[in-house]
C-alpha cells in the first residue's frame, strides 16, 4: 500500500507545476487548433457543399411540382416526391447546422488559462491542507497510478458553463519510488 500523504505530495508538486507554467497546458492546446484548423476549412468546404445540394433540391422540387401542375404525376407520387425531398433537405439542414457551431477563439482560451493560473499560483502558496484538498476536487476527474509515476486527468473550468465551457487537463507527475514502501501483492 501507499501512503496517502505520498500521492498527495505527487499531485500537489505537479498540479503546482502546471499552475506556474500554463504552457504546460497551452502547447497541447496549440496542437489541437492546428488540427482544429484544418477541419474548420474541411467543413466550410462541406458547407458549401450542402448549400449546393440544397439549392439543387429547391430546383428538384419545383421542377415536381410543375410536373404534378402539368398532371404528369399523380396526387401519390407527388406525395412520394415531395417525402424524399424532405428527407434529403432534413439531412443536408442537419449537416449545415453542426458547421455553424461556435467555437471559443484559441486567444480567448489561452487567456483565460493564464490568467487562471496566474491567479491559482498567487493563491497555492496560501493554501491550506482542506483548501488543496477541494482545489484538487473541483480540478481533477481521475489519478492513475503506475508504480513510480501517476497520471492525472482533469478539467480547468472555464466559466460557469460546466463540462463544455473546460480545458482538458493532463498531467504524467512522478512518484518519489524511494520514499515508497514496498508493495505486496497476492495478486
Amino acid at each position: 500500500s501507499i501512503q496517502e500523504n505520498l500521492i498527495f505530495d505527487a499531485v500537489k508538486a505537479a498540479v503546482t507545476r502546471v499552475m506556474l507554467d500554463p504552457s504546460v497546458i497551452l502547447e497541447p492546446l496549440r496542437q489541437l487548433e492546428t488540427a482544429d484548423s484544418h477541419e474548420r476549412q474541411e467543413q466550410v468546404r462541406t458547407s458549401q457543399s450542402a448549400e449546393l445540394e440544397l439549392k439543387r433540391l429547391a430546383a428538384e422540387e419545383e421542377r415536381i411540382l410543375e410536373a404534378y401542375r402539368t398532371s404528369i404525376l399523380s396526387p401519390t407520387q407527388l406525395a412520394a416526391e415531395l417525402e424524399r425531398i424532405k428527407v434529403r433537405r432534413s439531412a443536408l439542414e442537419i449537416e449545415a447546422s453542426r458547421q455553424e457551431e461556435a467555437t471559443v477563439p484559441v486567444e480567448q482560451i489561452e487567456r483565460t488559462v493564464t490568467d487562471y493560473c496566474a491567479e491559482a499560483a498567487r493563491n497555492l502558496t496560501d493554501f491550506t491542507p482542506e483548501q488543496w484538498r477541494e482545489f484538487l476536487r473541483t480540478i481533477i476527474e481521475e489519478i492513475v497510478f503506475h508504480g513510480d509515476r501517476l497520471q492525472i486527468r482533469g478539467r480547468i473550468l472555464l466559466g460557469s458553463d460546466g463540462p463544455s465551457g473546460s480545458l482538458p487537463l493532463f498531467i504524467e507527475a512522478p512518484l518519489r519510488v524511494d520514499r515508497v514502501p514496498p508493495c505486496r501483492s497476492a495478486l
